[in-house]
């Protein structure tokens, strides 16, 4: 699942880097949704809307990704909001939720870890600072596993994986 949800990731770096400028265009969504349900096989179903790639695999599980709003639903109920920069992009499932921001200030992203810990993800914990990165990992009592990281020049990542997913 976990190489699942990384080829995903990969896949919807490089759909939003085609698709920037053309997700107004009808012809341009269709030939790319073709183009992409051929690459990941018969099964796989895609669907472009409003900046956002709808993923819905052969075993009906949907990933949403783009969209530069907080995620709602889904896996994405699991994490606390985060309020601060802005959203660069989003991918959320049923068992997966990742969030990548830009111009977030580090002692805002200090808070969030702190949030993360009050909401629960205080177990495992395991924590990295080195060289302008900083990176906090933690679990909660359903062995959910959140993984958060800042990079001096203000890009944020937010992760959960649901554990029985």
């Amino acid at each position: 699942m976990v190489k699942k949800a990384f080829v995903l990731i990969l896949l919807s770096v490089f759909v939003l880097s085609l698709c920037a400028c053309s997700l107004k265009q009808k012809a341009g969504e269709l030939l790319q949704e073709q183009v992409l349900e051929n690459v990941l096989g018969d099964k796989v179903d895609i669907d472009l809307d409003d900046g956002e790639i709808r993923v819905t695999g052969e075993d009906g599980e949907d990933y949403v990704i783009g969209g530069g709003e907080w995620p709602q639903g889904k896996a994405a109920d699991g994490l606390p909001r985060f309020n601060s920069g802005k959203i660069a992009s989003v991918m959320n499932s049923d068992a997966y939720c990742l969030v990548v921001l830009e111009d977030v200030k580090k002692n805002d992203w200090d808070s969030y870890v702190a949030s993360l810990q009050a909401e629960g993800y205080d177990q495992d914990i395991k924590e990295y600072n080195s060289d302008g990165i900083s990176v906090f990992e933690g679990k909660n009592k359903q062995e959910d596993t959140v993984a958060t990281s800042f990079s001096g020049d203000g890009a944020v990542s937010i992760s959960l994986t649901v554990a029985d997913s």
